[in-house]
């Protein structure tokens, strides 16, 4: 759309982006362009439990990810009961879900229950139309994007699956629904 490009050739001319920032100025951008809380866990922490439940023959799991330049997200694990190792599905939910969607009302409680531990992260920017546009911009004038940003946070989320001892790093499967479908291709 010629308009759209306009505006967007006009933002980048009067906010050019640096080509290499700092760390310190990249994470500022995150964080102020996806609401990211500081994180005030241990400095070596990459991912904290903070709740577990059992459930009838599954465990449910959430998770902080927590990255210097990314900020922090939350990660939601359902597993069958046991020991494992289990095969593994990293679903990425779509615009206007959340993670407990995946499993109330997606295929996520299906996989668990059929032998598969199912990792989400919660997208961040998927819940609010606004929200989604500022962190769009704010992330664009630091010399990135919001689609960078999300791939980097799946990527950290795959690396932290493949290293846990109770899921088969050799059989890890990915799978996306509406927006998440778009980052599972990248």
């Amino acid at each position: 759309h010629p308009e759209l490009s306009r505006t967007i050739h006009d933002h980048v001319e009067h906010h050019p982006a640096a080509v290499a920032l700092p760390r310190e100025a990249m994470a500022a951008a995150v964080a102020e362009g996806l609401g990211t809380a500081p994180f005030d866990g241990p400095p070596d922490a990459r991912f904290v439990p903070f709740m577990e439940r059992d459930l009838p023959g599954l465990v449910e799991e959430h998770w902080i990810a927590w990255d210097p330049l990314l900020g922090a997200w939350q990660v939601q694990v359902l597993r069958p009961a046991g020991p494992g190792p289990f095969p593994s599905v990293l679903y990425l939910h779509g615009h206007g879900d959340r993670p407990q969607d995946v499993f109330d009302h997606r295929f996520g409680r299906l996989l668990a229950e059929g032998g598969f531990a199912v990792v989400v992260p919660r997208l961040r920017a998927y819940q609010d139309g606004d929200g989604e546009s500022r962190a769009s911009w704010a992330l664009l004038e630091a010399g990135t994007t919001l689609m960078a940003a999300e791939v980097a946070e799946v990527h950290e989320v795959r690396s932290w699956m493949q290293a846990r001892p109770d899921l088969r790093p050799e059989a890890l499967y990915l799978f996306g629904h509406s927006g998440g479908g778009v980052i599972a291709r990248l």
